[in-house]
């Protein structure tokens, strides 16, 4: 996994998840587990491999995870699926393009806002 509960917590909103959250701890661990499932699925599938020790490229897949796991969130878990937030469109925007690019087999690695 490229990140961790706590880094999609701030995404969120939230300062920590637990048993007694919506969504609760467990449940945003598998979502953390299914977004970098479908990093290392199109990496793979587009047979890009990357140095997973570069602290660089590890900074830029935590960045993306946490994005598509707190989209995910606030899409579905938050607000019964009416207004995930401002970010919300920001974080799935950016994820999309994200995968996108990797099945293009074009890697943009843009920091956010610098584009």
């Amino acid at each position: 996994m490229y990140c961790e509960i706590n880094d999609v917590a701030v995404f969120c909103g939230y300062q920590t998840f637990s048993n007694t959250t919506v969504p609760t701890i467990s449940q945003v661990g598998e979502i953390i587990k299914i977004v970098s499932n479908e990093i290392d699925y199109f990496l793979s599938l587009k047979k890009i491999n990357i140095d997973k020790n570069d602290e660089k490229i590890k900074s830029i897949l935590k960045l993306y995870s946490m994005m598509g796991a707190s989209a995910i969130i606030l899409r579905t878990y938050l607000n019964n699926n009416q207004e995930g937030g401002a970010m919300l469109e920001v974080y799935e925007s950016r994820y999309r393009d994200f995968i996108t690019n990797i099945k293009k087999y074009f890697m943009s690695f843009t920091a956010v806002g610098m584009d």
